[in-house]
């Protein structure tokens, strides 16, 4: 009796030691993983991701991709990465492929897949900062304010993305295209409201709300509300055409929402 006793206990002691040589090995921040930065190219059907994930620690767990698509690669250092595809969600383990993205640094994947005429996304971790460059002769609508640089090629700037938010844009065929004329009208209207996004966003690029003081955040709502009732009136005018108001209001509604929230929560 004694003697398995003794068995038992030396049994249990290397399980434990066991354990705990293994344990500091894994670490599943899934609340601490970001994106500090997303470049997404659209070009066609064509679309290629850059991306900057970072972990408040060490993490080797699942990371997971949206990829909208049958046909797609993903690429670390050279090297394809495979996983698990669900509901164009692609879950790959890192500590399968060997990699471990270590705390308070970033690793980077590259991610490329086709689409149809409409770009869906959705963003699966919080977005410090995401760059959309879009090279099309056609005429776009969607649920985020695009700026036309020339040249076919459409940008837009979004910071502080948070996890579920998403991001819609259609690619309207010719025949659907709005006159050259009312888009020239709309577009020096469009231009000033885009002035105050990328104020907000230029005022908001460090960091999540959070981090933003309370006058801070009172200029962000002033702006906002300013900006959403140009934007009413303008269109009421048919100043602005029904796609362009559509996506433009709804993303200034859904930043007043985050905002009016913070301020709320300060109280």
């Amino acid at each position: 009796m004694r003697e398995s006793m003794k068995r038992i206990a030396l049994i249990s002691a290397i399980a434990i030691s066991a354990l705990m040589l293994v344990l500091p090995c894994y670490a599943f921040p899934v609340d601490g993983i970001t994106v500090d930065r997303a470049e997404i190219d659209i070009s066609g059907n064509d679309v290629s991701e850059h991306l900057l994930f970072s972990s408040s620690s060490v993490y080797n767990g699942t990371l997971e991709l949206w990829i909208p698509s049958d046909k797609y690669e993903v690429e670390y250092m050279g090297n394809e990465l495979t996983g698990a595809m669900q509901d164009s969600v692609l879950s790959i383990n890192l500590s399968e492929q060997g990699i471990v993205i270590p705390a308070g640094k970033n690793i980077s994947l590259n991610v490329s897949y086709s689409i149809g005429n409409i770009f869906d996304y959705r963003v699966m971790y919080p977005t410090d900062e995401m760059v959309i460059t879009i090279h099309s002769g056609n005429y776009l609508r969607g649920s985020i304010p695009v700026r036309y640089d020339g040249n076919g090629i459409y940008t837009s700037d979004i910071a502080s993305l948070q996890k579920g938010d998403s991001i819609s844009i259609e690619f309207a065929a010719e025949k659907e295209k709005v006159s050259i004329s009312v888009i020239a009208g709309a577009v020096a209207v469009v231009f000033a409201i885009l002035i105050i996004a990328y104020i907000l966003k230029r005022r908001g690029a460090d960091g999540m709300l959070g981090k933003e003081s309370v006058e801070a955040l009172e200029l962000r709502k002033r702006l906002l509300t300013d900006a959403l009732k140009t934007l009413e009136v303008e269109h009421e005018k048919k100043k602005i055409p029904d796609a362009y108001y559509r996506s433009i209001k709804e993303y200034f509604k859904k930043e007043a929402i985050r905002v009016l929230r913070e301020l709320d929560r300060r109280e």
